[in-house]
């Protein structure tokens, strides 16, 4: 589903007495990204908690709230936190979940969970502020159906669902403020991607290990700003990619299977391609004419050689280059190589498009 957290400082608390107001300051003066706690660690009582609330999340609205247990974790605490706008569980199990509507302004939600006790329908309580939303190891069977409460969430802006493949096509035409959407484990998709037409505003699309063997229908998708596909074995071809001319950012993981990369000539707006253990991709010749490419991460090189990457070395429209592998003795000739065509490496954030700048 991606990375959740840039790196950034975060904190733990354990206990109210560690819930003091020079503690709190301190918080709010490094500028977390989260606070995070291990629900059976804590001894954190309703006191502590509202004095989290109080002096951190009621001033700092970017503020995530991680809790997260080994086993089942009760929702109950929420109660004490009507300002948490951001906020990852993380558990087994997650039980009393209708403490969530405790949390009226509550945007962001992600709940890496096996089995909800009671089910999704407390998402409902949450649909006029909820706007982004991922659902992350939710296999037990009763969410099979349950699932379908995402109909009644017209404000979601990004949505990231892992399994589900057969309730998409019905799914999402009835989110059109849909901008990101990120699916994982799907499964089947019935009738290919042709339901994504629907989403008219979208334009971020991260597919991983899902069933897809067609991706014909993004060409009707304009307004697609970024692709990522990973570990899609059932595709056979990329040649779709070259119609996609809004596209700015591509990314491509963990594809074993032998596909040629795309023609991005025409793609005048892509600016960012990120590669990432690509087994048989050996032909960079694509990157040759490219004058809208400036960044190149290419991470996890196995069976490529340094001279397959000359079209890149050689296109002066690229400025920014990660190569990467693992073994030290490549590393030494890809570096003598690329000194022979004048370049050099510098680092990319190829996890996540958190230093990218959409246009």
């Amino acid at each position: 589903m991606g990375a959740l957290f840039p790196n950034r400082p975060h904190f733990s608390f354990k206990s109210d007495a560690e819930v003091t107001k020079t503690k709190l300051a301190e918080v709010r003066a490094a500028k977390p990204d989260r606070v995070q706690v291990d629900i059976h660690r804590s001894r954190l009582t309703a006191r502590g908690w509202r004095a989290l609330d109080d002096g951190l999340f009621k001033l700092l609205p970017d503020l995530w709230l991680r809790v997260y247990a080994g086993t089942a974790l009760s929702a109950a605490f929420l109660e004490q936190l009507p300002h948490v706008r951001r906020l990852v569980i993380e558990s087994k199990q997650l039980g009393h979940a209708a403490s969530l509507s405790q949390l009226p302004e509550l945007s962001h939600l992600r709940l890496v969970v096996d089995d909800h006790e009671d089910g999704l329908g407390f998402l409902r309580t949450l649909a006029p502020a909820l706007t982004h939303l991922t659902l992350a190891r939710n296999s037990a069977p009763k969410l099979k159906a349950d699932v379908s409460v995402l109909a009644d969430l017209p404000r979601l802006r990004q949505l990231g669902l892992e399994g589900h493949g057969d309730k998409l096509s019905a799914l999402l035409p009835a989110l059109p403020s849909l901008e990101d959407l990120a699916l994982s484990a799907s499964g089947p998709v019935k009738g290919g991607l042709g339901f994504l037409q629907a989403c008219r505003r979208l334009r971020k699309l991260r597919l991983k290990a899902c069933a897809i063997d067609d991706l014909s229908a993004l060409a009707m998708l304009p307004q697609l700003a970024c692709l990522s596909l990973s570990r899609v074995g059932k595709l056979r071809t990329f040649d779709v990619i070259s119609a996609m001319t809004g596209l700015q950012l591509l990314s491509l993981h963990t594809v074993n299977q032998p596909i040629a990369f795309p023609d991005v000539r025409k793609l005048t707006r892509l600016r960012r391609v990120v590669l990432n253990a690509l087994e048989s991709l050996r032909d960079f010749s694509a990157f040759k004419q490219t004058t809208s490419v400036e960044e190149v991460a290419f991470y996890d090189i196995k069976s490529q050689q340094p001279e397959d990457f000359v079209p890149l070395f050689q296109n002066r429209s690229i400025k920014r280059l990660y190569l990467w592998s693992l073994r030290p003795s490549y590393r030494k000739q890809l570096d003598a190589t690329m000194t022979r065509h004048e370049r050099s490496v510098e680092r990319l954030n190829i996890f996540d498009d958190s230093d990218f700048s959409y246009a």
